[in-house]
């Protein structure tokens, strides 16, 4: 592991224990003994730590949204991918429980995520057609409707953290299981006959 990789690592894990107001840089060096310059050689302030550590979960959720073309998302590959994002942000909390906090301190992080939500918009649109062409999905609901699922589901995914914290009890294995299925869920609505039909295979077999 580089420095630099060790650096951010290191501040992960303070930053997911202690939040952003309770952690400095200097104490993320004390912890891995290296002085305050070197660190700062790769991270000058606190806003390039956590950055760096939000440039680090868009890349993983990347890997995740990249879909070959001509080729059909199952509700399996739905279910996955909804998993592997809600580990990651478990992974990285500190972003999700402090995330309105961060937008208005951090315009950097801001400005890049209101673009990153533009593009995530239309690979959901886009899913969205793909579905409606194979029947899985009603196409006799305004076009809007499916403009308040992308939305419900992003507001979920942003502040399920912060829910679980406060009124979740339960292991966080079970934490996190519980919230993918409730986001897993929130299409229910939309599906027809065919495509719940397809849904309840997978909701039937999914790991609990």
């Amino acid at each position: 592991m580089s420095t630099r990789e060790a650096i951010l690592e290191e501040a992960r894990k303070q930053l997911n224990e202690n939040g952003v107001a309770n952690t400095s840089a200097k104490r993320v060096a004390e912890a891995l003994g290296i002085s305050d310059g070197n660190l700062r050689y790769h991270f000058r302030t606190k806003e390039d730590l956590i950055w760096g550590l939000y440039q680090q979960l868009v890349e993983r959720f990347n890997v995740k949204f990249e879909v070959p073309e001509n080729t059909i998302p199952s509700f399996q590959q739905y279910w996955e991918v909804n998993l592997y994002i809600f580990h990651q942000l478990d992974a990285y909390s500190f972003l999700m429980l402090d995330f309105a906090a961060i937008m208005r301190q951090y315009p950097r992080i801001h400005a890049h995520y209101r673009v990153l939500q533009k593009g995530r918009g239309e690979q959901f649109n886009a899913l969205i057609e793909v579905w409606q062409g194979i029947g899985w999905l009603r196409t006799d609901l305004p076009e809007s409707q499916y403009d308040q699922l992308h939305m419900h589901t992003n507001a979920f995914a942003d502040y399920w953290v912060a829910r679980a914290y406060i009124l979740y009890e339960g292991s966080p294995r079970e934490r996190i299981m519980v919230h993918v299925r409730s986001a897993f869920a929130q299409i229910v609505p939309y599906l027809t006959p065919s495509g719940l039909a397809e849904w309840q295979k997978v909701d039937q077999i999914k790991p609990t």
